[in-house]
């Protein structure tokens, strides 16, 4: 078995420095005003990958972040000496579609996917993968033995990215159909109610 990482990329999102500045829930702002496409339309406020309570497989997408000319009042977010309070991190990763693994938790570890056209947060650690379908990995990352694993290696509420990268996985081309169907997932999350319209 090899770490995770050798599959994918595990990387932490944006830190606001202060989201009840930046943040809202979609029905907080005007629908026009949010993207649904942020490479063509730019619009000000853009889906967000937060964490939130337990929710496997997909949900809790309510957030919206206010993303207007590529973040540039968030990327200026200053106190007052000058130091910058936000942390836009890996901005090479946003809009893509991904997984979240809840950083902090009580319990098994919630992973979920996120559609594209969403930047995440700092709260999560975002999972992207060239080499697996999101959903493969999803099932992978669910597992019993993915969970016990991580939480061997760390024991405590608090999981990591860098302690999910090494999470040693199976091959995914050799499972087979061991792992729930990418057509399973799908029907699943779309028998899902609680989540956002616009994903």
């Amino acid at each position: 078995y090899k770490p995770l990482m050798k599959y994918s990329d595990i990387v932490v999102g944006l830190q606001t420095g202060e989201n009840d500045r930046f943040l809202r829930f979609w029905w907080e702002v005007e629908q026009e005003d949010i993207s649904l496409d942020y490479k063509s339309d730019r619009k000000k406020w853009v889906p967000y990958a937060k964490g939130g309570p337990y929710n496997k497989w997909y949900g809790n997408l309510w957030y919206t972040v206010d993303w207007e000319n590529d973040g540039e009042e968030i990327k200026g977010f200053v106190d007052e000496s000058g130091k910058l309070k936000s942390r836009p991190q890996n901005e090479s990763y946003y809009f893509r579609e991904g997984l979240t693994i809840q950083r902090v938790t009580s319990g098994i570890p919630t992973v979920r996917l996120f559609p594209t056209n969403h930047i995440f947060d700092s709260a999560v650690s975002a999972v992207f993968s060239d080499k697996i379908s999101s959903e493969r990995l999803m099932s992978i990352m669910l597992s019993r033995v993915f969970s016990s694993i991580l939480q061997i290696e760390n024991p405590t509420t608090n999981k990591q990215a860098g302690e999910v990268k090494t999470v040693p996985i199976p091959d995914p081309s050799a499972l087979g159909s061991k792992t729930i169907s990418s057509t399973e997932i799908r029907g699943l999350l779309g028998s899902l109610s609680h989540h956002s319209p616009l994903s």
